[in-house]
C-alpha cells in the first residue's frame, strides 16, 4: 500500500512538470519576424554592433548573435538571412516637405504676397478664378492688410468676383484667413456659429460673419479645404511614402500649412500612413498651435506636431531687408521685437522653432530665450545651416541649436559659385559643430513632386565633402545624423533612432556591408528590406512584400 501511494504520488509530481513545462514552451516568447547573419549598426554607443535582430508586436524584441535570437523564432516567425549586408535603424529625413496643398487645390498657386492694396488684391483673386472651373475650391496665400492700412478684408470685396468658387485665402503669417460666401456655406459657418474664441469669427451688423476667420476657428474652414484636397493629396502623400520605403526612410519631418496636417490626420485615422511623420506648421501661428496642442494633444507615433518654422521670406532681418530691388519691396516685414515675441511665446508654450537659413540675429534670439524664458527643453533648430562662421558655433552650442544640413542643396552653391558668386567661406563645417557638442541632422529638403535623393546619396555627399578645415564626416557621424540625432531633433531619441529591445520596430536592411565597402560604393547602395512598425514595407527580393521563409537558424 504505501508502495503504491509513493508510485501515485511520483506520477502526480510527473504529471505535473510536465504540464509546468508545456506551458512554459507555450509561453515562450516568439519573434513575428526575425533577420539573422547581418552587419548590424545599432545606433546605440553603448552596444553599436550585433549579427540579429528579433521584433514582435510592432517593437524590437532583442538585438544580439544569431543564437541568441534563435531562442526567439517560432513556427510562424518569418526568417530572413541578412546574408552578411548592413542592417540600420530606420532613416529619418530631418527636412522633406511630403505634401503642398499650395499646388494641390489647384493648378497654379495662388500667391497674394505683392497684393499692394485692395484693388490689386481683388483684380489677382478675380483673374485667377477665370482659370479653373466653377465648383472648385480657390484656396491662397500671402494677403497683408498692413498694406492697405489695416483695414480688414472682408467676403464682401470677394463675393462679386468669385460668385461660383469657394475661396480661403490665409494671410501672410497664417495666423488669419477670409472666407467667402460659398465657402462659408460649405463650412457651415453664420450667424449661429459657436466658436472658441468669440473673436475668432469676426462679425458684422446682426452677428453675420464677414469672412474674416483668426486663431482657433480657423480649422472649420480647413478641415473643409483639406476634406475636399484629400482624395488627390491622400494619393499624392501614399505613393511619396512608397517611394521612401524603397530608400529606407521611415520617418520624415516635414514643415507646410495646417491643411497638410489634417490631410495627414485624416491618412493615419484610415490606416493610411505609411511613413511616420513629425510636422512643423508657421511660427507666426505660434498661438494657434499652442491651443491646438492643448486641445489634441501632440499625436503618436506615428503622426506628431508641434515644431514651428519661420521662413525667410516672412521676416529678413538687418538694414539689407527690403532692398534687393526685387518684387520683396511690396512685402511689409515684422519687426525684430515682433519676430522675437513669437519665438519666446512658443517657447513658453513648449512648442519647438526652427529658422529657414538663420543667422546671427536669430542665434542671439535663441540665447535671449534661453536667458529670460529659461525653457526645459527647446532643442532650437536651424534648418540649411550650411555656411556657418567660426564664431557662431560657440552660440549654437550655448542655446543647443540642432544644425540641419541638407547636403544634395550644397550642389547648387557650387554652381552659383561656379556662375562667378562669391564662395562662401565657411561651408558645411559639420566636424566642428560636432566638436563644439553641436547635433547635426541630415536630409534632402525633398518636395514630393521631385525625384527622391537616395540617403546613401546624401551620406556620401557628406562623407566625401571636405569642411573649411579639410575635415569630412565619417560614415559613422552621418548615420547618426539620419538616426539617432534625427530623432532627438523630433523629441522622439526614446523611442526611435536605434536599433535597442523596446524601441519601434522600424529597420532597413541593405544589399552590401557598407562599413566594409570601400566609400565609392555607398552611393550604389539599394535598399533590400525596409521594415516599419514591425511590418514589411519594401522587399527588393519580393516585390509582392511577401516573405515565405520559415527556416530557423
Amino acid at each position: 500500500m504505501p508502495g503504491r501511494i509513493g508510485r501515485s504520488r511520483a506520477f502526480v509530481i510527473a504529471g505535473i512538470l510536465l504540464l509546468t513545462a508545456g506551458a512554459l514552451t507555450a509561453a515562450a516568447p516568439q519573434a513575428d519576424l526575425a533577420i539573422r547573419n547581418a552587419r548590424v549598426w545599432t545606433g546605440n554607443p553603448q552596444e553599436p554592433w550585433a549579427r540579429a535582430v528579433a521584433v514582435a508586436g510592432g517593437r524590437i524584441a532583442a538585438v544580439g548573435t544569431d543564437g541568441e535570437i534563435a531562442t526567439w523564432v517560432g513556427p510562424s516567425t518569418r526568417v530572413v538571412d541578412g546574408r552578411g549586408a548592413a542592417l540600420l535603424p530606420g532613416l529619418i529625413d530631418a527636412h522633406f516637405h511630403l505634401l503642398d496643398l499650395s499646388t494641390t487645390a489647384g493648378e497654379v498657386p495662388l500667391n497674394l504676397l505683392f497684393a499692394a492694396g485692395r484693388d490689386e488684391f481683388v483684380e489677382i483673386l478675380k483673374g485667377y478664378a477665370r482659370t479653373v472651373p466653377e465648383g472648385t475650391w480657390i484656396f491662397g496665400e500671402g494677403w497683408d492688410e498692413r498694406k492697405w492700412g489695416g483695414e480688414p478684408p472682408s467676403k464682401a470685396w470677394i463675393d462679386g468676383v468669385t460668385p461660383r468658387h469657394p475661396v480661403w485665402l490665409l494671410n501672410w503669417n497664417g495666423d488669419s484667413g477670409l472666407a467667402n460666401s460659398a465657402a462659408l456655406r460649405e463650412a457651415g459657418i453664420g450667424r449661429e456659429t459657436a466658436e472658441p474664441p468669440p473673436e475668432g469669427i469676426v462679425r458684422g451688423r446682426g452677428g453675420e460673419p464677414t469672412g474674416l476667420i483668426r486663431g482657433g476657428p480657423m480649422s472649420l474652414m480647413d478641415r473643409v479645404f483639406a476634406d475636399k484636397a484629400f482624395e488627390s493629396a491622400g494619393r499624392e502623400a501614399e505613393a511619396t511614402m512608397g517611394r521612401l520605403a524603397a530608400l529606407g526612410v521611415t520617418s520624415v519631418h516635414h514643415t507646410g500649412n495646417w491643411q497638410e496636417l489634417l490631410v495627414f490626420e485624416r491618412l493615419r485615422r484610415t490606416g493610411r500612413l505609411k511613413t511616420r511623420i513629425y510636422a512643423g506648421l508657421p511660427l507666426p501661428a505660434w498661438v494657434r498651435m499652442r491651443d491646438y496642442v492643448a486641445s489634441h494633444g501632440r499625436g503618436d507615433d506615428w503622426l506628431r506636431w508641434g515644431s514651428l518654422k519661420l521662413f525667410r521670406t516672412t521676416w529678413t532681418p538687418g538694414p539689407a531687408a527690403n532692398r534687393s530691388g526685387s518684387r520683396d519691396r511690396w512685402a511689409v516685414q515684422p519687426s525684430a521685437g515682433e519676430v522675437y515675441d513669437w519665438f519666446a511665446g512658443a517657447a513658453r508654450a513648449g512648442l519647438q522653432t526652427m529658422v529657414h537659413a538663420g543667422g546671427l540675429e536669430v542665434l542671439r534670439f535663441y540665447g535671449r530665450i534661453m536667458r529670460q524664458v529659461k525653457p526645459r527643453d527647446p532643442r532650437f533648430r536651424i534648418e540649411h545651416a550650411h555656411d556657418v562662421p567660426p564664431d557662431w558655433i560657440a552660440l549654437y552650442a550655448s542655446a543647443g541649436v540642432i544644425a540641419s544640413v541638407q547636403p544634395p542643396l550644397l550642389a547648387h552653391i557650387d554652381d552659383r559659385t561656379r556662375a562667378g558668386a562669391a564662395p562662401p567661406r565657411h561651408l558645411f563645417p559639420c566636424r566642428k559643430l560636432l566638436d563644439a557638442g553641436v547635433k547635426v541632422v541630415l536630409g534632402t529638403d525633398a518636395v514630393t513632386a521631385s525625384p527622391l535623393t537616395s540617403p546613401f546619396e546624401v551620406m556620401a555627399e557628406a562623407v566625401e565633402r571636405p569642411g573649411p578645415d579639410g575635415r569630412r564626416l565619417t560614415l559613422e557621424q552621418a548615420l547618426v545624423a539620419y538616426t539617432r540625432d534625427a530623432a532627438y531633433a523630433e523629441f522622439s531619441e526614446g523611442v526611435k533612432g536605434t536599433l535597442e529591445a523596446g524601441k519601434l520596430a522600424d529597420l532597413v536592411l541593405l544589399d552590401r556591408d557598407i562599413f566594409a565597402a570601400p566609400a565609392a560604393e555607398l552611393r550604389r547602395t539599394r535598399v533590400r528590406l525596409t521594415v516599419i512598425d514591425g511590418r514589411i514595407a519594401y522587399d527588393l527580393d519580393n516585390p509582392a512584400g511577401g516573405i515565405t521563409s520559415r527556416s530557423l537558424f
